[in-house]
């Protein structure tokens, strides 16, 4: 197999895993989403006034922490195979992207974004949010931990009922 021919089959598989898996993180994060405003919702309505069995209310902000932690070991793992495909896929566009000064080219998506992303954030202050370039973990991960402690709260206020 010549090696043009190599170098274009290696790149689909590795595009296609990364395909597969990113299009999978953002599959679970989206039924997280889902899931936990229907826990929240529940949780919410334990707190009615007609409402008289405030252990299910706790019940619910126990299946809050456990499921945000469950979705964000998952989202851990396939971050992972992400970062995997995105490693294969930044050599594959060493051999055919680099300019003659070696800089990186722009049509080297995967280097070329991660270049402008690391100066995106060291330019960005914490005591400006519009400045902030945040990474989709980082923004995953708030809303894990939003709805976890929606969970804690929730699981504490219908245990003083």
């Amino acid at each position: 197999m010549p090696q043009d021919d190599m170098q274009r089959e290696a790149r689909e598989h590795a595009w296609h895993y990364f395909q597969l898996h990113a299009g999978q993180r953002m599959s679970i994060f989206n039924f997280f989403v889902v899931m936990s405003t229907l826990f929240t919702t529940a949780l919410a309505t334990t707190f009615t006034e007609e409402f008289n069995y405030p252990h299910i209310g706790m019940i619910l902000g126990v299946d809050l922490v456990v499921t945000s932690f469950l979705f964000w070991k998952l989202d851990q793992r396939v971050r992972f195979l992400i970062k995997v495909a995105e490693t294969a896929l930044t050599t594959i566009e060493s051999h055919w992207g680099k300019q003659k000064d070696t800089s990186i080219s722009p049509l080297t998506l995967f280097s070329a974004e991660k270049a402008e992303t690391e100066r995106k954030r060291a330019e960005s202050s914490w005591w400006r949010p519009r400045s902030w370039h945040l990474k989709y973990s980082e923004c995953f991960a708030a809303a894990y931990v939003v709805f976890a402690a929606i969970g804690i709260t929730g699981f504490i206020a219908a245990s003083l009922r």
